[in-house]
């Protein structure tokens, strides 16, 4: 469809390839949404992944030829062709994923999340950096409880923290948080100093002056 841009490429080399590989499938797949290429036929899935190869990237293209798609059958393996179960779209983005998120110690990830702060850094900031560490915490359902925790522990204002810590738990949910905390953040912002505009006597006084100057000749060198 005209007018409508692919991705750029994905890059394999990012220092945060997870974050990288998040945000590149989530435009991918916006693509296809947008080019309205979202049938399941084996042409259609053939299609997707000839765009997904195509969209990564070289280094995309040399993984996914390393990657093997094998089927059991009767005691011989064969390979998986194309545009069916096991060798669709789904199934490279789940081997992609593998590839993107290499498994690290949840102790290290959970250390990482709890020592980390605000360290002057604006509320939304650092609400981005606790939920990009969260990922890798395996949290579960307890996941929003403890970044609202985090985000409380780890802010720079202290008055703020205690003001909400008086709140009922049932009252403290994240959003409540994080709407407190912008609106507290934006009160403590210093105000723009607003210069009230020239009377009209004072712009009549500049205007005269700059007319008698005008009238004075030049002093002939």
């Amino acid at each position: 469809m005209e007018g409508i841009s692919p991705p750029g490429q994905l890059n394999l080399r990012a220092e945060d390839l997870s974050g990288e590989w998040r945000r590149w499938i989530r435009s991918f797949e916006d693509y296809l949404l947008a080019i309205d290429l979202t049938a399941n036929s084996r042409a259609a899935e053939k299609r997707k992944l000839a765009l997904f190869r195509h969209c990564g990237g070289e280094d995309v293209r040399e993984i996914y030829s390393q990657m093997e798609f094998n089927l059991e059958v009767s005691g011989e393996i064969t390979e998986i062709e194309e545009g069916v179960a096991g060798r669709k779209l789904e199934d490279v983005i789940k081997r992609f994923h593998e590839y993107c998120n290499p498994r690290t110690s949840i102790v290290l990830n959970r250390f990482q999340f709890h020592n980390s702060s605000q360290s002057g850094d604006t509320i939304d900031v650092y609400l981005m950096k606790l939920r990009r560490l969260a990922e890798g915490c395996e949290f579960g359902n307890q996941r929003d409880s403890l970044i609202r925790d985090k985000l409380l522990f780890g802010i720079d204002d202290s008055n703020e923290r205690e003001k909400l810590m008086k709140e009922v738990d049932e009252k403290l949910s994240l959003d409540f948080v994080i709407k407190s905390l912008r609106v507290a953040e934006k009160s403590t912002r210093p105000k723009a100093i607003t210069l009230p505009d020239p009377k009209p006597e004072e712009v009549n006084g500049v205007q005269n002056v700059d007319n008698r100057k005008s009238r004075i000749p030049s002093e002939v060198a």
